[in-house]
């Protein structure tokens, strides 16, 4: 019953206001708006507001004097306004009437038309052929849906005032050219920000793109990514907001262009963030001054993972930085180095990194130097599943080398970016490859893992097959890998010419003991001979 008797307020109240509207053309000055409309006068008058009782079955325009006209005092026209009965609104059929065409045949919701009622009567005095011509043209322009429509139109209703040729063609034509979209990129564009087509050409769109094209120099592809990743940088202020933040990495951070360029192209949402509360705050009272990093360090941070100053500065960095330096025992600089090497560190709840460093400490029974040496060289461990990833791992390795637990921790405490290799695409192929080249020999296999575990980071393809190649053609033991594969290709070819030359002297000199002895020999067998015959 309420629902009911809401709609039909709702209902009397705009088909009202839009008869008005439309009277209003009759007897109000050329380009006056009737809701608008008042005379200028110097001296005071008595004047009744009109009301529109949402019960009653005739509604009166004004009331003065107890006749329906208005009475003012000089210098104010007096206007007759004509009484309102259904009779009048009846006389149109509900077709062209913009109430029920917005209503029925677009089919906005309640919600909306009650938003349009209070917040832009105008809209209900419009033509239903103008209205038809603009929601043709925004479905046109964008391949928008009855749905998109109503979307975009609930959020901006104003959309509906625009005209078509002077507001919303030009928009659309600025957009579509100088970022080179597609219809599909501006409906993601409008659908997310719709306001964004009711600004003025000169006054605010061409500024914007002006500021990217231009002040930042990106290109028409990296601008429109930018711009549909985060729609709302077409709704922020060049002067107050995109500009300021431009000025504070460039003239006081000294960024180059180019790397502002790259960092914003990478996350567009840092020009979003307020300069006071967020950027200076993390940049400059935590970055350079809680953990001490140089421009250069802040500079090569915020170019490799902008993302970084998407994360909470109370919530997330602040208590994983205690808890880093205070109890894991590390530097300043150990901890700067860590996000460097791994700033989604900050994406990590600190249950999540106490729960993984109790893993190293309590189940692999790992000292806590082993640890922080872990997390020192592969902090992005910290981010592995340890039922997924990290056991599985060491059920791997357990089984393929046929290790102990202190065999095992020695392996991951010698090379702890053993947790990021995959086991399919990476440590299986290589332990075979060796166990091939050892002869099928496990323990010689782990014998020379253990010596060097950083050997199941090398590359198989690019170092490790090549060199034991190598050895093995020119005679070398198979073990010889664990000197070969770390050297640099020029000091590897040094290395083989000289273990070439070694060889061939070694054999030379062994040929040459070889018939040195076969001539002993001989000479004694002569002397045997010529002793019996006497």
């Amino acid at each position: 019953m309420k629902t009911r008797r809401k709609r039909s307020k709702l209902l009397t109240t705009a088909m009202c206001t839009a008869y008005l509207i439309r009277q209003s053309s009759c007897f109000m000055p050329a380009g006056v708006n009737f809701l608008n409309y008042r005379k200028p006068s110097n001296r005071k008058r008595k004047r009744k507001v009109p009301t529109l009782p949402p019960g009653s079955p005739t509604v009166t325009a004004s009331v003065s004097n107890h006749n329906n006209e208005l009475e003012d005092t000089e210098g104010i026209e007096t206007l007759s306004i004509p009484k309102i009965t259904w009779d009048h609104i009846g006389l149109m059929p509900a077709s062209e009437i913009a109430y029920f065409y917005l209503s029925n045949t677009v089919g906005l919701s309640e919600e909306t038309m009650w938003k349009i009622t209070l917040e832009f009567p105008a809209v209900l005095g419009l033509a239903v052929k103008n209205l038809e011509r603009k929601i043709d043209f925004l479905r046109k322009a964008m391949d928008l849906s009855d749905e998109d429509i109503r979307h975009i139109i609930g959020l901006q209703p104003s959309l509906l005032h625009l005209n078509v040729e002077s507001n919303l063609s030009p928009s659309v034509t600025l957009l579509m050219e100088n970022l080179q979209l597609k219809k599909s990129d501006l409906r993601v564009l409008v659908k997310s920000c719709p306001s964004i087509l009711c600004y003025s050409i000169d006054d605010n769109l061409i500024y914007k793109l002006a500021f990217f094209l231009i002040t930042l120099g990106t290109t028409p592809d990296e601008a429109r990514n930018a711009f549909l990743k985060e729609p709302r940088l077409l709704t922020c202020s060049v002067e107050t907001c995109l500009l300021p933040k431009f000025q504070f990495f460039h003239d006081d951070l000294l960024f180059p262009v180019d790397d502002i360029r790259s960092m914003v192209c990478k996350e567009p949402k840092i020009l979003l963030y307020s300069l006071e509360n967020n950027l200076c705050q993390k940049i400059v009272s935590y970055f350079m001054s809680m953990l001490h990093m140089d421009e250069v360090s802040v500079k090569r941070l915020l170019t490799t993972y902008p993302q970084v100053m998407n994360y909470s500065l109370h919530d997330s960095m602040i208590p994983v930085t205690r808890y880093f330096i205070s109890d894991l025992g590390f530097s300043n600089d150990d901890f700067v180095r860590i996000i460097l090497k791994y700033p989604r560190l900050f994406t990590l709840s600190l249950s999540k990194v106490k729960h993984m460093v109790g893993f190293f400490k309590y189940e692999l029974a790992l000292e806590s130097a082993s640890v922080r040496k872990i997390i020192h060289q592969s902090p992005q461990c910290l981010g592995l599943s340890i039922e997924l990833n990290i056991q599985a791992k060491l059920r791997f390795l357990r089984t393929k080398l046929e290790l102990k637990e202190d065999q095992l921790r020695q392996i991951i405490t010698g090379m702890p970016t053993i947790f990021q290799c995959s086991i399919e695409r990476n440590l299986d192929p290589k332990l075979d490859f060796l166990l091939d080249a050892f002869g099928g020999d496990v323990e010689k296999l782990k014998g020379t893992v253990m010596k060097l575990p950083s050997l199941l980071g090398y590359s198989l393809e690019k170092r490790i097959k090549p060199r034991m190649n190598f050895l093995l053609d020119i005679g070398e033991d198979a073990h010889g890998i664990t000197g070969a594969v770390t050297l640099s290709a020029e000091r590897f070819e040094e290395w083989l010419i000289g273990r070439r030359v070694k060889l061939a002297y070694e054999r030379r000199k062994a040929e040459e003991r070889k018939l040195a002895k076969e001539a002993r020999e001989g000479e004694r067998r002569k002397e045997r001979i010529v002793k019996w015959t006497r």
